[in-house]
């Protein structure tokens, strides 16, 4: 919803070393909270551009004062970062895996490498990954060649058609998401809170909804147990039949 149709960079550096890109372009950005990462974290990305001078040029969102970058890195401590993911030259996004970073790498159709810090970004980062368009690095054993390995697997032509592809059925939708969210909020205040859309639960007191997804994982996990056995069952059954008609002497 907070995506403008129209992106423009502003910053006529950013935009000049963005559109002569000779290269393929790298997106690095960490989000406002993990702005400041240990030393030994910025130390292997630095390794890594570094070593990728001459192969791919990197915009590293990051409050580095203390390290002159090379000629292939752009540095800065804001970024308009939808406008980046979204310019063409830009292939790949290394990410924390924001829900915002996220929905905006989909949008502008950029494969991840998604190194989830806490809370939901675990789940964003895994979500890329079972929709073709992302890998994980774990931030506790991250390094040069760890982010050089995955760099190379999000490059490679799959994810970069998947992610286009993603970004296609993600857009295509009867109303834009700002459309959206104003329809369904005058529709609850035409209809004086819109009881037609409340789930029956709604006043369900929380001592229920405990005991009712309690039960619920019980029968998730018998249905499971169920379904194992009945596997095991059946492989019994069809060794004996393949026994029998091995041994059997009785002809059709």
């Amino acid at each position: 919803m907070h995506i403008k149709k129209r992106l423009h960079i502003e910053d006529k550096v950013l935009k000049k070393f963005l559109d002569n890109a000779n290269k393929d372009v790298v997106y690095i950005s960490f989000g406002t909270v993990a702005s400041n990462f240990p030393r030994k974290i910025t130390n292997e990305i630095k390794k890594l551009v570094e070593s990728e001078n001459g192969n791919l040029l990197f915009v590293w969102k990051t409050n580095l004062t203390d390290w002159v970058p090379p000629s292939n890195v752009f540095m800065r401590k804001w970024m308009p970062q939808i406008a980046i993911l979204c310019h063409p030259n830009v292939v790949a996004f290394i990410t924390h895996s924001g829900m915002l970073s996220t929905s905006e790498a989909v949008h502008c159709g950029v494969p991840v490498v998604g190194v989830p810090l806490f809370g939901d970004q675990f789940a964003n980062a895994q979500s890329a990954v079972e929709s073709g368009i992302g890998v994980t690095v774990d931030i506790f054993t991250l390094n040069q060649r760890e982010l050089k390995n995955a760099l190379n697997i999000i490059l490679q032509e799959k994810y970069q058609k998947k992610a286009k592809e993603l970004s296609r059925v993600w857009k295509d939708r009867p109303l834009s998401p700002m459309d959206t969210a104003v329809f369904w909020i005058e529709y609850v205040a035409r209809h004086k809170g819109a009881v037609n859309l409340k789930p029956p639960t709604v006043g369900m007191p929380l001592y229920h909804k405990c005991r009712n997804n309690k039960q619920r994982v019980r029968v998730d996990a018998q249905e499971k147990y169920e379904n194992k056995v009945k596997d095991l069952l059946l492989s019994v059954l069809e060794d004996q039949i393949t026994n029998f008609d091995r041994h059997s002497d009785i002809s059709c």
